[in-house]
C-alpha cells in the first residue's frame, strides 16, 4: 500500500472540514427559510412528551439556527477553525443527546457519524491549510 502524499492529506482535510461546514450552514439556513416559528413548534412538540424540561429545549430551539449558520460559515471558511470545530462537535453531541431523549435512534446514528467526522477533522488539522486562518494569519491556524 502506498502512503498518501502531502497533497492528498491537504485535500482530504479540506473536504472533511468543508462538508461539516456545509452541513451546519444549510441546516441552519433551512430553519430560517422554513420559518423559525415552525421549527420551534416542532421542537416543542417533540420534547414536550419527554422527561426533558422546557427550560432546556426552548432556549436551545431559539439559539440553534443562529449557531448552525454562524458555526457553519466559520467552518466552511476555515476561520478560527479550532474553536469552531470544538463548538460544532459539542453542538452535534447535544443534538445526539436530544434525539436519544426523544427516542429517535436513526437521527442519533447520523449525529454520531458527524461527531466522528469532527474527530477526524481534529486529527487531520495539521494538513488543513486551505483556509482563511492560514491566509489571514500566515500560519497553520488562527486559533
Amino acid at each position: 500500500m502506498v502512503a498518501p502524499s502531502h497533497r492528498e492529506w491537504i485535500w482530504g482535510a479540506f473536504l472533511i472540514r468543508f462538508t461539516l461546514g456545509l452541513l451546519f450552514f444549510t441546516a441552519g439556513l433551512g430553519k430560517f427559510i422554513g420559518g423559525l416559528g415552525a421549527f420551534r413548534g416542532s421542537i416543542a412538540k417533540t420534547f414536550s412528551e419527554t422527561w426533558l424540561p422546557s427550560v432546556f429545549y426552548v432556549p436551545f430551539s431559539h439559539a440553534l439556527p443562529f449557531a448552525e449558520v454562524i458555526l457553519g460559515a466559520l467552518i466552511l471558511l476555515g476561520l478560527v477553525r479550532f474553536a469552531a470545530l470544538v463548538l460544532g462537535s459539542l453542538l452535534m453531541v447535544s443534538l445526539a443527546f436530544g434525539m436519544m431523549v426523544a427516542g429517535n435512534p436513526s437521527i442519533v446514528q447520523a449525529n454520531i457519524f458527524y461527531v466522528g467526522l469532527f474527530a477526524a477533522a481534529f486529527f487531520i488539522a495539521p494538513w488543513d491549510v486551505i483556509c482563511l486562518d492560514r491566509l489571514l494569519f500566515l500560519k497553520r491556524g488562527g486559533d
